[in-house]
This record gives C-alpha cells, sequence and structure tokens, in this order.
C-alpha cells in the first residue's frame, strides 16, 4: 500500500515525499470506495492520501480543510477529516505532532526570516529547545535579532487552536536583544504570545521560586533554573543597553561551557555600545585582546560620556575584574588609553594599577617581565603626576634586581655597547625613572647611570659636571678616554690614589671580586667541581726555556714587587720569554707562584709597557693565582677543551705558551695522561695529532712570526670572562692608571695592539662600536670588557679599595 501511495504522490505533484505515516482507517473514494490511508509529508504540505495505484486514489491536504481536527492522547491520537477518524499509533503520534506543528507554521509564517538564529543559541541562558520551537524562533526573530535567553516554565498557558479543542502548552520566557517576550507554542503549531514592557511586569524573586506576573500571564520557574530564571528577571526592569551589556558579560564568563558564548558576547558588546553603554567600547578592546578595529574615535565618545557623567575612577578597573579579563587584555586597553593623554584618567591609571596587581602565568620565573610590568606601571603613575608613587614602585623593584645578570656578559653580538644597547636595559630604565620622579637628579642616580652605560659619553660626562672630589676626577678621567684623543698623553687622575697595603682576604673575595664570582652559583659551582678533577700540569717545563728576570730590570721589577704585595702572593718569580711566544704575562701556580713575561714588553718597540701598564697586567695574573683561578687561567690546555665549540682542539697549542717545539706538547701530554674528564681525554688525540704534524714540518729561515702569549679568555665560557673581569679590577687596583690599564689590555695581543693603534688615530669609542660585514660587532669581548673596567673604576668600591693606603 505505501508504495501505492508513493507512486500516487509522484504522479499528482503533490510534491517530492519526505515520510509517510500508516494511519489506521479508511478514506471513501469516489468510485473506489473504502481505501487504506496514509499521512504523507512532503514540501508542499501534509496530506491524507488513499490510492490503490499511482492514478487511482484521492488526497486531502489537510491544512486547508476546515473541518479537519486533531486530539492528543494517550494510547494513540485521532485524526478527524471529511467524516471519518483515523487512529495514529502511539509510537507514531509524537513525530506526527511534530509534523503537523511544523506544516502549520510553514503555512502561517511563510518564508524563514532568520535562518542563522540557531547557530546563536549557545548561551548561559538558552536551555533546550525543540525542533518545533527552533523554527518558530527562525520565522520570528529578525535578521539582526539575538536571542538571549530562552527559559522553561513550570506554568502552562491555554492557547487558542482551530484544530485541538483546550490546547495548553508550557510557557517560555524570550529575551532577545530587541524585546521581551512570553511564549507558549503547542505541539501542533499554535502560538500564544506577548510582548512585555518593563511598565506592565512584577516580579517575586524572594519568597518561593522566581515569579513573573503580567496581567495575563504567570511564569514561575522550575526547580532546576530558578537561579537562571532570577539572573534574567533581575536584569529586565533594566535599559535595554544595560540588559544587552548584562548578557554580554555573562557570554564571557561562561565561554569554557558554551562554545558559541564568545562569538554572542562580542557581539552583545557591540549592539550595547551601539545602543549607549560606554563600558562596553571599552569591554570590546579587551575582548579583542588588540586593537583591531576598536577605533580612537569609539574610545574617545565612551571617555567623553564618563567625563560628563562623572563616572568612578574605579569604573574601568571593575569592569576588567567583572568580565575577568586577563591582565594581557587590559594592558591591550591600557595601551589605546595611554594614547588619549589625560582625558582618559583617572580611569585608565586605576586599571593599570588593577591590572599591576593580577598573578601571571609563571610569575615566578618571568623576572624580567614582572620588572616591565613595574616600569610601564611607574611611567603611567609619572605622566599623573603621582611621582611618590612611582619612586616606590621602582624602588621595591630596584632593590629585587640582581647586581649582575649572567646575560650581561653575553650581549647579543649586534648590541652597540657604545649607544646604551645591550646591559642591564631594565636597571637602566628604572634608574631614569627614578630620577624622572625628583625635581633634581641625585648624585647615586647619576653615578649608577654612568656605570650600567659606561661607554656612554652623556651618561659619564652628567656624572662628572655633578660630582666632586675624587668621583669627579675618574669620571673626567673616564670622560676623557671616551674622547678621540683619550688614550693619548697622560691620565688626569694617574697615580692620585695608588694603594700600598695588601688587600684582605675579605676585600678579594667581595669587594674586588666581580659580583657573579661572589656567589655560589649553580653554573660557578659545577664549573670548579670540574677543575677539581683536572690535575695541575708541571710547568717547569716552561722555565726551561726561559731567562730569569733579573733585578736590574728595575721597572719591571717594581711592577711585580707591588703587585705581589697588595695582592698578597709571597715568593714570586718572573721569567722572561723570547722569541716566537715573546707577547703577553702569564701567571703559573708550583711550589711557588711565577710569572712569565713577554720580552717585547721590557724592549724598545710597539709593544714595550710602561710601569703602571705592567703593574696592571702583572696584578691581573697575578689575582688569577691569589683567587685561585689558575686551574683554568693557567692550564691552557684545559682551556682549549673547554673552548674547542668555538676554536676547535686541535687548536689547543696555540694556547700553550712560549711554545719553542714540539717536545714540549709531548710533556704537556704525559703530564694529563691521568686526567678523567672526557674533554681532556679528547685534546689529547689533537695534541698528538699537532705533535705528528710538527714533526714533519722543518723551521724556515725567516724571522719568527709575533704571536701573543695565550688568547684572552673574553672568547671562552663565560666563567672564562667573570674571572678574567676580576683580574682586571685587581690589575687597576695596582696599577692605579686608567688610561695604562686600558693600553695594557691592548698591549698584550698582538691583534688588540692593531686596535690600539686606530684608537690613537680615531679614538677608543669609534674602534669599540666598528660593525662587521654582517652587522654584529667586531670587538664586542672587548667592549665588554673595557666597559666592565669603567665601570669598577667609577664605583664607590674602588673608591674604598683605593683609599686604603699607607700616606
Amino acid at each position: 500500500m505505501s508504495d501505492k501511495t508513493a507512486a500516487f504522490v509522484d504522479t499528482h505533484g503533490l510534491g517530492r515525499l519526505d515520510e509517510l505515516h500508516p494511519l489506521g482507517g479508511k478514506l471513501e473514494v469516489n468510485g473506489l470506495g473504502l481505501v487504506k490511508a496514509d499521512l504523507c509529508w512532503t514540501p508542499r504540505g501534509l496530506w491524507l492520501v488513499a490510492a490503490i495505484s499511482d492514478s487511482r486514489g484521492d488526497a486531502l491536504n489537510l491544512l486547508e480543510r476546515s473541518d479537519f481536527r486533531y486530539e492528543r492522547r494517550a494510547l494513540g491520537d485521532k485524526l478527524h477529516v471529511a467524516g471519518s477518524v483515523f487512529g495514529v499509533s502511539r509510537t507514531r503520534s509524537t513525530r506526527v505532532r511534530e509534523l503537523l506543528g511544523l506544516a502549520r507554521l510553514r503555512q502561517r509564517f511563510g518564508a524563514v526570516q532568520n535562518p542563522d538564529a540557531r547557530t546563536l543559541l549557545s548561551t548561559p541562558f538558552v536551555e533546550p529547545i525543540s525542533e518545533l520551537e527552533r523554527v518558530w524562533l527562525d520565522y520570528t526573530l529578525a535578521g539582526d535579532e539575538l536571542m538571549l535567553a530562552w527559559l522553561h516554565g513550570m506554568s502552562e498557558a491555554f492557547v487558542t487552536s482551530p484544530i485541538e479543542p483546550n490546547a495548553s502548552a508550557d510557557l517560555r520566557l524570550l529575551v532577545t536583544s530587541r524585546v521581551t517576550r512570553l511564549v507558549a507554542i503547542t505541539p501542533l503549531g499554535d502560538v500564544r504570545e506577548e510582548t512585555l514592557s518593563s511598565e506592565n511586569l512584577r516580579f517575586d524573586l524572594d519568597q518561593g521560586r522566581a515569579t513573573l506576573r503580567t496581567p495575563n500571564w504567570e511564569f514561575r520557574a522550575k526547580r532546576r533554573n530558578d537561579e537562571l530564571t532570577r539572573e534574567v528577571l533581575s536584569v529586565l526592569p533594566q535599559a535595554p543597553e544595560q540588559q544587552l551589556f548584562w548578557f554580554a558579560q555573562r557570554c564571557w564568563l561562561a565561554r569554557n561551557d558554551f562554545p558559541a558564548a564568545a562569538r554572542a558576547a562580542k557581539r552583545l558588546a557591540g549592539l550595547a555600545e551601539a545602543a549607549g553603554n560606554p563600558l562596553a567600547a571599552f569591554a570590546r578592546v579587551m575582548l579583542r585582546e588588540r586593537p583591531g578595529k576598536a577605533t580612537a574615535f569609539s574610545l574617545e565618545r565612551a571617555l567623553g560620556h564618563f567625563n560628563a557623567s562623572e563616572t568612578p575612577e574605579a569604573a574601568l578597573a571593575d569592569l576588567a575584574e567583572g568580565w575577568r579579563f586577563s591582565p594581557d587584555a587590559a594592558e591591550v586597553l591600557i595601551e589605546q588609553l595611554r594614547k588619549h593623554g589625560t582625558t582618559a584618567e583617572p580611569w585608565a591609571l586605576k586599571l593599570h594599577e588593577y591590572t599591576h596587581e593580577l598573578p601571571r602565568r609563571g610569575s615566578s620565573i618571568a623576572r624580567n617581565d614582572a620588572a616591565q610590568r613595574d616600569i610601564r606601571l611607574a611611567e603611567h603613575l609619572l605622566a599623573s603626576g603621582k611621582t611618590a608613587r612611582a619612586r616606590a614602585v621602582l624602588e621595591d623593584r630596584l632593590r629585587t634586581l640582581p647586581s649582575e645578570d649572567l646575560d650581561d656578559l653575553l650581549p647579543p653580538d649586534d648590541a652597540d655597547l657604545t649607544q646604551g644597547a645591550g646591559g642591564k636595559a631594565l636597571r637602566i630604565r628604572i634608574r631614569e625613572l627614578i630620577a624622572q620622579s625628583r625635581e633634581t637628579t641625585d648624585l647615586d642616580t647619576l653615578a649608577e647611570l654612568a656605570q650600567l652605560q659606561p661607554l656612554m659619553q652623556t651618561r659619564v660626562t652628567a656624572l662628572a659636571d655633578a660630582a666632586e672630589g675624587t668621583l669627579r676626577l675618574r669620571a673626567e678621567s673616564v670622560a676623557e678616554l671616551l674622547k678621540p684623543a683619550g688614550l693619548i698623553g697622560d691620565s688626569l687622575a694617574r697615580e692620585s690614589m695608588r694603594r700600598d697595603l695588601p688587600l684582605s682576604g675579605y676585600e678579594l673575595l667581595h669587594e674586588v671580586s666581580h659580583p657573579l664570582a661572589r656567589e655560589e652559583s649553580p653554573f660557578m659551582t659545577k664549573l670548579q667541581a670540574l677543575l677539581a678533577s683536572v690535575p695541575t700540569p708541571d710547568h717547569g717545563v716552561l722555565k726551561d726555556y726561559c731567562e730569569k728576570l733579573e733585578t736590574s730590570t728595575g721597572i719591571a721589577h717594581g711592577a711585580l714587587a707591588d703587585a705581589a704585595r697588595i695582592l698578597g702572593v709571597s715568593n714570586v718569580t718572573a721569567y722572561v720569554s723570547r722569541g716566537n711566544k715573546s707577547i703577553g704575562v702569564r701567571a703559573y701556580e708550583d711550589t711557588a707562584a711565577f710569572v712569565l713575561i713577554g720580552g717585547q714588553h721590557l724592549e724598545d718597540g710597539p709593544y714595550r709597557m710602561t710601569g703602571s701598564e705592567l703593574r696592571f697586567a702583572l696584578g691581573a695574573e697575578l689575582a688569577h693565582v691569589r683567587l685561585g683561578h689558575t686551574p683554568v687561567t693557567s692550564s691552557e690546555v684545559w682551556a682549549g677543551a673547554l673552548n674547542k665549540t668555538r676554536e676547535g682542539v686541535d687548536l689547543a697549542l696555540d694556547f700553550i705558551p712560549f711554545l719553542k717545539g714540539y717536545k714540549l706538547a709531548g710533556r704537556m701530554s704525559q703530564a694529563l695522561t691521568h686526567v678523567q674528564a672526557p674533554g681532556v681525554r679528547q685534546l689529547l688525540s689533537g695534541v698528538e695529532r699537532m705533535r705528528a704534524r710538527f714533526a714533519e714540518l722543518r723551521p724556515t729561515a725567516s724571522a719568527p712570526a709575533e704571536a701573543p702569549l695565550s688568547r684572552i679568555n673574553e672568547e671562552l665560557i663565560t666563567a672564562h670572562r667573570v674571572m678574567q673581569l676580576t683580574a682586571d679590577r685587581a690589575g687597576l687596583l695596582v696599577s692605579a692608571d686608567l688610561q695604562a690599564s686600558i693600553r695594557a689590555m691592548l698591549l698584550l695581543r698582538s691583534d688588540h695592539r692593531v686596535l690600539l693603534d686606530r684608537s690613537l688615530r680615531e679614538g677608543l669609542i669609534s674602534v669599540l662600536s666598528e660593525r662587521s660585514a654582517s652587522g654584529e660587532m667586531a670587538h664586542q669581548a672587548l667592549a665588554v670588557r673595557i666597559a666592565a673596567l669603567f665601570s669598577f673604576y667609577l664605583s664607590s668600591e674602588y673608591a674604598r679599595l683605593a683609599v686604603n693606603s699607607s700616606e
């Protein structure tokens, strides 16, 4: 029978057959008598069809029959039409009701007005929607109308129906971006609705379940949605822009539980702003967490409303807290508000202060991020005239910053230290802002800024202009060295303060030592553990190839005596190295300490050193001995192993001082055969290869090329740099001459000697600011070393140590 019915529907053009439901009952068909009937659902309507073939039968359009009635029954529905009664099985009754309701709604409303409405229903206040209710919403909501709430009530309402007597349906509360309605929709598609106005609303929120009363309705919440209903009813008396804003906020807060809630929040915030809610303009910026389309005009308009209405200064802070915006989102708004200057105050500052106190993910390890947040707040406070508060924030942060940071020793390769790049940017900025917070810049701030950026002429000159006494002389000395002819002539403060008494152990460890070397950092502890496993090589062989320094060599002998006395190193013997390793100074530990001095530093020529220059070089080397650095600094083979990533182990012999032939390499190899460190064992293979290579070569008759005594440790690992900077500080104390100390640095290496010549012609800053073809700083390691020495020279530590003399 169903196949015949389908064929009849197709033949008679009733539309595509989407569903067919057999009915209990027969229809009187002319010429055929009583024929079994089926209910057919097509795009053209709902049909009762009785057919015995594709061409013989009858079809009734139920929606056009005035005699059509429908009864809902528990054991099976009844359909009345054309004087006959047709039964609907209990299992099919629910679906037949839905089809009838859908067909009647389609007949009543025509084309769908808002087919996208169903995509906007995932909000905290939208309860389950039946298919019939969803279709009614699609027909009812306008294209730009958003559904905010759809709540089920426990109350029933009678609904007038042309096909069902005594029809009723559960009430629904519908709140949209435009109106509030009470709606009752029967399963057969009959609808009763009423648009509510605030004037005819009465609420009962104190006793029992939340209830809404109108002259014609009573909507009572169910137990499961009582709290939701209370929240919605409480906001209904508010103005439309306030309702929209409230719903936007609640959608945003529920975005993790409702996938479409975040999108709804953004749309509702836009509608709220358009309706005149100024807070919505600020919320929209934070909703995006980037400026985006939040134009300056919308914020300017909202700020104008704030100023006109005397809005509380905590309004934006309360907004961020109420919406639970992230600190990053709030800072986007703060950045935009700062562009509006005083117009955005005091609301922007209060928001900034609130955001500043919020905890951040990873705040326990993001020390720099916390400092940057403090700096941004301080800048804002200063711009708002809150100087005392800004200074307190900055000083609190300053106390938590370390005196030195490991990264400061390894600035980016392209950071020009002469222009203030690299270094402790956060500390510098904090000091600048502290100075700004005072009417006049105090001397301590000028001194620290000069120490933080000692290669910047403006910093050092500002200190020299403000300081008095020895600090003024020292600042002027640094300022002169930064000028083009700074390394020519006499230093301004030469020998004005020279220490004679030995440095105490405390002074060496806690004042002379570089700040990083004073702490038991994990890095330093690991390095010392490695060095402890390395036996000290037998350096006795080195003395076999060098002549002892005669006491008649007055300048060198006096410089050695000064260095040994001040650093507390006794029984020091000096040897002079000549030949192809006659440049440089190196101290070694043996049964007694000894120093090898390159012969060219004692003879007339381009490498000759003055007494002050020798005091710096010898003081720095003996500091290595006094502080126990020699397991790294004097064992050049070990240094080469640590540096194999840069120089390669095959260059290890470049670090063996005063090498006169491969025999020494063999003896050094034998001395290190018991070392367990893997790096040294790898190095030995390189030494053996180098010795074999030397055995095949014969020296030429040409003059030996000049070569440095040893590569300076600034290009080695950071630990070497820390130790070298510590030694430089000691060397400066022995020399008491900054200009001579810088010259000595450049005389101890042949490649640096070229830079000294250029510095004499062009100036030290010109050389240190030079870049390579790739854009990197050509002499970054040297710049770090000189900057560190300048900084120490300007410090109060140097002043205390230098004046501790017998004079």
